[in-house]
């Protein structure tokens, strides 16, 4: 059997962090989650690392 790797620690955006409206980030090879770091016992998001991708590059050009 083998194990998926291990989840990396979680990391505060630095870009957020300025606004006082945090989130923070988390990465495997096959996952990546985003949660809130002011409320971090709710539920996250988990995507794909591609989706993950496809996510911030709409956040930077403004399409959220």
């Amino acid at each position: 059997m083998t194990h998926a790797p291990a989840p990396s620690a979680w990391i505060t955006s630095s870009y957020s962090a300025a606004q006082n409206e945090c989130v923070q980030v988390r990465a495997s090879a096959r996952t990546v989650e985003v949660r809130d770091s002011k409320h971090t016992a709710l539920p996250h998001v988990r995507m794909a690392p591609t989706a993950f991708g496809q996510f911030v590059t709409a956040l930077r050009h403004g399409n959220l």
